[in-house]
């Protein structure tokens, strides 16, 4: 019951978003089984005997059915803009923020800047629990293998405390370190992590240096 509790409006969305998915397919296996159900040489008579078709009814057949497919597709792709656009503004007005499980979202990317073309880190942590978190400095870390090198960020922001519901996002110079400390070179991989004062902690995926999947300004 607790779960429940905490993710219901999580678990309620996630059903109705299966269920647009199903409306679709319905929508598009009608036309199919409309399609299979009309053979396009021949129509059935009240005496159940086949007879061909004209050439004038073939051509109107034809564009019956082209007319049904592209409305079809247009439906489809209202829907879906229709759908991008309320999740984009919803993400935006801090909507969906309920939406999520109650827990704390952290998550490392990398990115290339536009203007020096330097390997960036966006470090990013949101607090979607009830209750306000502190944490501590966060780490980066590199890995090679099994072996992993820790490095704290330590500046004047920390410790942090959030409230519920609000983020923190860092963007650091990675490249720096692979600059400026000896031998780290060798480790490609490069993540974070943070802890908060109570010992929770939150970690990253390790990501190869060559994942840069963002532009940052």
């Amino acid at each position: 019951m607790e779960f429940w509790h905490k993710n219901r409006n999580f678990v309620l969305v996630l059903f109705a978003g299966l269920f647009l998915l199903v409306l679709c397919n319905r929508v598009l296996t009608t036309d199919t089984d409309s399609e299979k159900k009309e053979p396009a040489g021949t129509v059935v008579t009240e005496d159940s005997q086949y007879r061909p078709l004209s050439l004038e009814e073939i051509e109107k057949y034809k564009e019956t059915k082209s007319r049904s497919n592209d409305n079809s597709f247009i439906r489809i792709l209202v829907l879906a803009m229709a759908l991008i656009l309320f999740v984009k503004f919803g993400f935006k007005k801090g909507w969906f923020a309920y939406l999520m499980p109650q827990v704390v979202h952290f998550k490392a990317s990398l990115r290339r800047s536009r203007k020096t073309g330097r390997l960036l880190m966006r470090i990013s942590f949101f607090n979607n629990t009830p209750q306000s978190k502190t944490f501590n400095a966060p780490h980066v870390f590199f890995k090679k293998g099994a072996k992993i090198r820790n490095f704290v960020l330590r500046n004047e922001y920390f410790p942090l405390t959030l409230p519920s519901g609000s983020s923190h996002i860092m963007l650091i110079d990675v490249e720096q370190f692979w600059d400026k400390v000896a031998g780290l070179e060798h480790y490609k991989r490069v993540g974070a992590s943070i802890e908060t004062t109570t010992g929770e902690r939150f970690r990253s995926l390790s990501l190869p240096r060559w994942l840069v999947i963002f532009k940052a300004e």
